[in-house]
């Protein structure tokens, strides 16, 4: 099972290893993109995330993230294998990018999936695939909410059932292509004009289940908006979280942001809501807002990371997560076949108590953590 804390390697760049090397920095997420990779059909450049992963020291771990749909992670070749494509604006500015449950589209994303697995899946320090490519931008999963491009999606065959597919299938492919290892998928929110009847959270909800259900101690989904402003998991609502806190215990989060972010003109306090706040409260407070669920995997800024402000608030959550970590059972699975159907899950009642002589008292101290027995 993964957790701790993870370094979020910026897309492209090389290592930075003076962060990596921290002790409380459990690995990195190693960040590219399917375009970069996949340069024509068939044709893949392993350069960089060869040298990557080449670069990181035996003992840290490595999750992959490879941006593969949307704006930033299709291939341009894709346009020409008889993908559909659907359009929308942000800023004035057209983006045209792959239908996400487009057969076509979903047979070239698993022959890439088994591509990566069958070069770094038997790599020991490789051990989680992310999955997500059910997305209009970057690597996180969301749609459009403009009216037309919501009816146009709907032309080409969205309903609730085909993205809850298409995402499960992506899951099972990689599930496969990484025997034993664990497969991350981003979750978030949908417009509820795309079904009114079950509301926005109800794709992610299912997604969730089946991922959990098929794969225990495997799936893993990810929130990648984690912020000071996050709500707590004792808040009344929790939106879109309210899936993260029912995929417990194997969940992950990113920061929004670097909370070091204090003057840059454009994201400044972006941590915080663009509020003006030191860095280390505002990392103190992001990381308090993960461990209220709890969160087992974080995945921080590099620029977060080997600061004066920043150490000892680090060390502090990673002995927090471990000491979590240590109180869920992993089971063994078979890592290759899908665990149809899983056992009912009896919850046991655990008590998780840190000692006043922590030099930051996490929001969690007394509250009872649910913890599966299977």
């Amino acid at each position: 099972m993964l957790s701790g804390l993870f370094l979020l390697g910026s897309s492209g760049a090389a290592v930075p290893l003076t962060q990596l090397n921290k002790a409380y920095i459990k690995g990195i997420c190693i960040r590219t993109t399917w375009t970069a990779i996949e340069t024509a059909q068939g044709v893949f450049d392993w350069s960089y995330l060869d040298t990557a992963v080449a670069a990181v020291p035996e003992g840290k771990e490595i999750a992959l993230l490879i941006a593969m749909g949307g704006s930033i992670g299709s291939p341009a070749w894709l346009a020409g294998a008889g993908v559909v494509y659907f359009s929308y604006t942000v800023a004035g500015v057209v983006y045209s990018v792959p239908v996400p449950w487009d057969t076509v589209f979903m047979a070239k994303r698993d022959a890439f999936i088994q591509a990566v697995g069958a070069r770094y899946a038997g790599n020991a320090k490789v051990t989680c695939m992310d999955v997500s490519a059910f997305t209009a931008q970057a690597g996180d999963f969301n749609l459009p909410s403009d009216s037309a491009v919501v009816q146009d999606l709907k032309n080409k065959g969205f309903t609730s059932a085909v993205a809850i597919a298409a995402c499960t299938s992506a899951i099972d492919v990689a599930a496969a292509a990484f025997p034993g290892k664990d497969i991350q998928l981003s979750i978030g929110r949908l417009s509820s004009a795309y079904d009114a009847v079950n509301g926005p959270d109800y794709v992610c909800q299912q997604i969730v289940s089946y991922g959990q259900t098929t794969y225990p101690g495997r799936f893993i989904p990810q929130k990648s908006s984690l912020m000071t402003t996050t709500p707590a998991s004792t808040d009344t609502k929790l939106f879109a979280w309210q899936t993260l806190k029912n995929g417990l215990p194997y969940t992950s989060a990113q920061f929004l942001w670097p909370a070091a972010d204090v003057s840059s003109a454009q994201y400044a306090y972006r941590l915080n809501n663009y509020v003006p706040m030191s860095s280390a409260d505002m990392l103190q407070a992001t990381i308090n807002k993960a461990l209220s669920y709890p969160i087992l995997k974080l995945e921080v800024y590099p620029s977060d990371i080997d600061q004066a402000w920043s150490d000892a608030i680090l060390q502090a959550a990673a002995d927090d997560i471990a000491a979590l970590a240590a109180l869920v059972e992993d089971v063994p699975i078979d890592p290759v076949t899908p665990v149809v159907p899983a056992p009912p899950v009896v919850v046991a009642q655990i008590n998780v108590d840190y000692p006043e002589s922590k030099p930051f008292a996490m929001p969690i101290r007394g509250r009872a953590f649910k913890i599966p027995v299977r």
